[in-house]
């Protein structure tokens, strides 16, 4: 039977302690949140991308620069510069982020064209103080379908109103 001195106890109680500790600290780190559970259909910021085919009635648009965003939405990391956000009527879709630019000019072109004929509600508003253009219909919702013209993977999108 081995017997051992003082000093390997006292050895053998630090190492236990520092392991202890750090076990602890581990489990009552706070964890932080997954950005992939961000993204799926029950993610409370999830933001859908717009695909081929895609068609959507509209709610509200909102326009801005992506620092507006970043706080209430899960926005990519490569997202930089001018986006707006398009709001479905319906609950269960998620908002749909669109940074291609082709479409942010169409966008805002069908916004204007909108608000002059009082067919939606326009207002600058702010979020995470940045300014936010926001268009929001009372009624009359647009559907709004976005094909892609080509097959390749930077194919620019045409949206259609119908």
């Amino acid at each position: 039977m081995a017997v051992y001195g003082t000093e390997n106890v006292k050895i053998m109680m630090m190492i236990t302690t520092m392991i202890l500790s750090v076990l602890g600290a581990v489990l009552l780190a706070k964890k932080t949140e997954s950005v992939f559970g961000q993204m799926t259909l029950t993610g409370s910021m999830a933001l859908d991308w717009l695909k081929d085919g895609l068609k959507t009635e509209i709610s509200r648009v909102e326009m801005g620069n992506v620092e507006a965003f970043t706080k209430d939405f899960n926005i990519p990391d490569w997202a930089s510069g001018w986006c707006a956000i398009i709001f479905p009527t319906a609950e269960w879709q998620n908002p749909i982020l669109v940074t291609q630019m082709s479409v942010l000019r169409w966008l805002e072109n069908k916004c204007l064209e909108w608000e002059d004929a009082k067919e939606a509600l326009a207002e600058g508003t702010t979020r995470n103080k940045k300014a936010v253009a926001s268009l929001t219909f009372d009624g009359a919702n647009p559907t709004v379908t976005f094909t892609r013209e080509g097959k390749s993977k930077f194919a620019p999108y045409r949206p259609e109103i119908g």
